[in-house]
């Protein structure tokens, strides 16, 4: 994995997707996904990414969205 792709899969899990909450919780469990690290998290993900999970093609950095 190159280091931009590292960097990009990191600022994902830090913005906080829904889809990737969503996925880590699915592969891990809800006990395990809730005391899991951002370390631990961003690994797993990048282990994803390379085994080509089904959704990973929907991540993207996550912005909130203000309403005026």
């Amino acid at each position: 994995m190159n280091q931009r792709r590292s960097k990009w899969i990191r600022k994902v899990v830090i913005s906080r997707h829904p889809k990737v909450l969503e996925m880590v919780t699915e592969r891990f469990g809800k006990e395990k996904a809730e005391q899991m690290t951002y370390k631990q998290v961003i690994k797993a993900c990048k282990k994803m990414w390379e085994d080509k999970v089904p959704g990973v093609e929907q991540w993207k950095i996550h912005e909130k969205v203000e309403e005026n």
